[in-house]
């Protein structure tokens, strides 16, 4: 589970990705902006992964359940694979994604810090 509310959906699924090693493919919401859907920081939303098949019996049951309490959990992607895929965007790689993420602040400060 990860907290969408540093970030939206875009980040906790990178950094969902960067700390599994796992990749997502996640379609986008056909019809609406993808700004707000990647990238809402709404409060008490969570992103879960579950190892359940959306087809599944025991997906329906689950679903039941979420309506029964009133909670709004919809399927929206699945992961497996080396890629982190969004939308219609480019698919990047999980590794490569991790290497810019951690690489970053060290060759920031590296620069800032130049002797005159």
């Amino acid at each position: 589970a990860h907290d969408v509310s540093d970030g939206g959906i875009a980040v906790a699924l990178a950094e969902m990705a960067m700390a599994s090693g796992i990749g997502a493919t996640v379609p986008g919401l056909v019809g609406t902006d993808p700004i707000p859907v990647w990238f809402g920081e709404d409060q008490g939303r969570y992103l879960l992964t579950l190892s359940i098949d959306p087809q599944s019996d025991e997906w329906d049951a689950i679903r039941e359940q979420q309506s029964n309490l009133g909670i709004f959990a919809p399927w929206i992607g699945s992961t497996g694979g080396s890629d982190l895929k969004l939308g219609e965007a480019r698919a990047i790689p999980v590794g490569e994604l991790t290497a810019a993420h951690e690489s970053w602040f060290p060759r920031f400060m590296g620069n800032e810090l130049v002797d005159p």
